[in-house]
């Protein structure tokens, strides 16, 4: 391996580390006023919106739509295909639509961080997009 992999690694690494910690911060508190509210947004106004669309939609019936355009729909829609598959691999109790929309307790926090991991994997891919466009660089 050259030393540029070993930056490449080390910068992955180091951008992992900066998202992780973080990852189950300002999430709703599961509590019957909050329950009632309606209401389940975190401390990033607009998660709840991505993954209120990403509720609507369906991958069983490949509808894509999220229903929200605000920041476009390929978030959504890698959001849905998570949570989908996390669904079908076991990560939830409760099917992760009634866990979000019902705040079921530790599967409530699951929707949110699956959610949230979408999002960190995209910036490390990122990462790696823009260390295979610097192809020219001596290191």
């Amino acid at each position: 391996m050259t030393p540029r992999y070993y930056l490449l690694a080390a910068t992955l690494t180091l951008a992992a580390l900066l998202r992780l910690p973080g990852i189950a911060w300002g999430l709703p508190p599961v509590t019957e006023q909050v329950r009632q509210s309606d209401l389940r947004s975190s401390y990033a106004f607009d998660e709840d919106d991505i993954l209120s669309g990403a509720a609507k939609a369906s991958v069983s019936r490949l509808d894509f739509d999220p229903y929200e355009y605000h920041w476009g729909t390929l978030h959504g829609e890698l959001t849905l295909i998570a949570l989908d598959s996390a669904q079908a691999l076991g990560a939830f109790q409760t099917p992760w639509r009634l866990a979000y929309y019902n705040l079921v307790g530790s599967d409530f926090t699951r929707v949110y961080i699956v959610g949230r991991l979408v999002a960190v994997a995209m910036a490390l891919l990122t990462v790696f997009l823009l260390f295979l466009l610097d192809r020219k660089s001596v290191v």
